[in-house]
């Protein structure tokens, strides 16, 4: 998922270069922009949850010990 996440910022990035050399292209850049924004805001969630669950095995394997 978060290979995922980061190909797809990836693209998106390059569309950004792409239509912000084009003063033509405002709105596409708009679009491309936001759709990155969502994109870095599902990667971050998707850390916060994978370091959850690191935490929660350090947790359990100290508690195990």
């Amino acid at each position: 998922m978060i290979r995922d996440i980061i190909e797809e910022i990836k693209k998106v990035n390059q569309m950004v270069d792409l239509h912000s050399t084009n003063k033509d292209s405002d709105f596409m850049l708009k679009q491309y922009q936001s759709k990155r924004n969502q994109l870095i805001s599902e990667l971050e969630y998707e850390l916060e949850k994978l370091n959850d669950f690191d935490n929660w095995k350090d947790w359990k394997n100290s508690v195990y010990l």
